[in-house]
């Protein structure tokens, strides 16, 4: 059988400061799923005068849309179905309540908790929890709860009761420029102060990755967002395994200048993308290094790889089309995202996983 061939099984003695267990290594490749599917997506007009940047699915009937241009708000919540305008929120400002950026991350949405959701604002590093319920109905007169994210958080997914796990910018995975710091730490919103990482090398322009969080198993996912590599995590950050493939591709990074670490020219790739779960799967767009696509396609297609919360991997979808956005159904029968149509223009798109050629 094909997932025979992801067994592949290294043990690598690791060692932090003599405690760290053993991890194990998972070689992947694309033969390692189960199946691969084509799927081609189906554009879904949204009639509106206003410029929307990216699309993002909630509760199966509703799209969160972020605006571009000099629109008053940032982000509306449109209805599926009908294509109505419901609420317009994160207004542009720099007076109280309001936003100096905006962006919904499809990573933190909670399956179990389906009126929650979070937006974070890059540029004052705060991030806003909304309940739905509550921003349909009153509207601007609504205030969600907010807390300021660590100078040291690039991406984070709620955890338990306040706590959620951010992802070091600071962490590089390399024997010339590392920090020696952590992949992932835990924060506490109701802490007092915010933790500070201590760093030798300047890495956030190189470092970055896609937190996962299950909410009912033992279980973080951490998917590297230049390297096609994916580590996963118990919930007391212990580290348990290491997926690598299947371009085994490591973009090679220099001492730009200062501290400040950059990517050598040429050699930025991508690995995965703004990532999903549901109760059971993950699913991970992934791009690939560049050597693999036509260098004259903009946007090449891209895949996306569904895992179990193991790290087992289960289907591998081909996508006739480039994604930069991610969003399942709760019956995990549609694939939403949002690309470009033939004029370069942002598009939601709908993948039926119902309909699909081997």
């Amino acid at each position: 059988m094909k997932w025979l061939t992801f067994l592949v099984v290294i043990l690598l003695f690791v060692s932090c400061n003599g405690s760290r267990p053993d991890i194990k290594m998972l070689i992947l490749s694309r033969d390692s799923f189960a199946s691969s599917i084509l799927l081609n997506g189906e554009d879904i007009t949204m009639d509106t005068s206003k410029y929307i940047r990216r699309f993002n699915l909630i509760c199966d009937s509703l799209i969160i849309a972020k605006n571009s241009g000099a629109y008053p708000y940032y982000l509306g919540i449109y209805n599926l179905r009908t294509k109505d305008l419901l609420v317009e929120f994160a207004r542009r400002g720099k007076g109280p309540g309001e936003f100096l950026s905006a962006k919904y991350l499809s990573n933190t949405y909670d399956y179990t908790n389906k009126e929650c959701f979070h937006i974070v604002d890059i540029v004052s590093r705060k991030v806003s929890i909304f309940n739905l319920d509550s921003l349909l109905n009153f509207k601007d007169d609504y205030s969600p709860r907010q807390f300021k994210l660590p100078d040291a958080t690039s991406n984070f997914s709620p955890l338990i009761n306040g706590t959620y796990v951010c992802y070091n910018s600071f962490f590089l995975d390399n024997k010339e420029f590392s920090n020696q710091n952590d992949q992932i730490f835990l924060f506490d919103i109701r802490s007092e102060k915010l933790p500070i990482e201590d760093f030798k090398y300047f890495t956030p322009n190189v470092s970055n990755g896609y937190v996962l969080v299950s909410r009912d198993r033992d279980r973080i996912l951490i998917a590297e967002r230049y390297r096609d590599v994916i580590d996963i995590y118990d919930k007391e950050l212990h580290h348990v395994q290491t997926l690598k493939g299947p371009d085994f591709f490591d973009p090679q990074v220099f001492l730009r200048f200062s501290n400040h670490i950059s990517f050598k020219p040429g050699t930025e790739d991508g690995g995965y993308y703004p990532c999903y779960s549901t109760k059971d799967f993950v699913y991970l767009i992934y791009r690939g290094p560049k050597d693999l696509h036509n260098p004259e396609i903009e946007w090449p297609p891209v895949e996306v790889f569904k895992f179990d919360w193991d790290g087992n991997p289960i289907d591998r979808y081909v996508l006739d089309r480039f994604i930069y956005t991610i969003s399942v159904s709760s019956d995990e029968k549609e694939i939403y995202g949002t690309s470009y149509n033939s004029i370069g223009d942002p598009v939601l798109v709908r993948f039926s996983l119902t309909k699909n050629s081997q």
